[in-house]
């Protein structure tokens, strides 16, 4: 299927902003926006307080990588994380590791997502799942809308389930990771404690930090881009691997999302208000 005939789910634009997250796309002006403000590039503002000028889209297809739940239209990034997702199939592909399968990337123009998905604003962050279908498998547009991809741990446990976890998985954040323009590479903290008993002491690990859910995908975040003066990029990691007392914390008490608090508003910085509007 092209990709115009992908992009037949099409609503008029709002030039209303919201501080808070609907959970219906209807309600929700940034969903709502449907073309990227075409003029020079910039990401804007923080990960999860931002917004994107002149997105670009991802192919649905490409080598090595399909877009999954393309009606959502959150294939949109900087064009440097375009650019990555697609040096990262074709590594993936040469290497016959499978296929990746690409979910949320932003919005047209950035800014909040419906349903909470604090992050992938400013367009420098991709969710790629953990689902891997053989090399070259495309799969059909009602598979890519319904498909979800399962957890890669075992059912009611902090350990990863070696019947979906592999070696290929391994070696995609490996390959992903060693992107200069990578900042983070967000995993579940089972994984990220996987990866620090089969690769100690590696220094790519550095990259590879443990957050809330990701058990069924991974989450790439890149450096602020030297043509976005706007961008707030998020402090390196610290020094080290990360595979220490940090790492033990997440498998605390204290640790658990039912102790956390987490933001339910954004604070957007004044130009994402133009660039909503435009």
């Amino acid at each position: 299927m092209k990709f115009l005939q992908l992009l037949a789910y099409v609503s008029i634009p709002t030039l209303l902003i919201s501080c808070t997250s609907p959970k219906n796309a209807s309600d929700h002006p940034w969903a709502q926006v449907k073309t990227p403000l075409r003029t020079d590039v910039k990401s804007i503002g923080k990960y999860s307080e931002g917004c994107l000028i002149g997105g670009q889209s991802l192919d649905p297809v490409g080598p090595g990588y399909q877009v999954m739940k393309i009606s959502r239209k959150r294939f949109y990034g900087h064009p440097k994380l375009v650019h990555f997702i697609e040096q990262l199939g074709l590594q993936i592909r040469r290497e016959q590791l499978g296929q990746l399968l690409i979910g949320d990337m932003a919005q047209a123009r950035g800014g909040p997502m419906p349903g909470g998905h604090v992050s992938h604003q400013s367009g420098l962050d991709v969710d790629i799942w953990f689902l891997l279908p053989p090399a070259g498998n495309l799969l059909d547009l009602e598979t890519t809308e319904n498909a979800v991809s399962p957890s890669v741990l075992r059912a009611d446990t902090q350990k990863v389930d070696f019947s979906q976890w592999t070696a290929a998985h391994r070696r995609i954040l490996y390959i992903a990771s060693q992107a200069p323009s990578v900042q983070r590479v967000f995993v579940n903290a089972a994984i990220k404690k996987d990866l620090c008993q089969t690769f100690p002491n590696e220094p790519w690990l550095r990259k590879v930090r443990a957050w809330y859910g990701h058990d069924d995908h991974f989450h790439v975040r890149l450096r602020c881009p030297s043509d976005s003066p706007l961008c707030v990029t998020q402090p390196d990691p610290p020094e080290g691997d990360g595979c220490d007392e940090t790492l033990d914390w997440w498998f605390t008490e204290e640790a658990l999302p039912k102790n956390r608090k987490f933001a339910k508003t954004f604070n957007l910085p004044k130009q994402c208000l133009e660039v909503l509007k435009k």
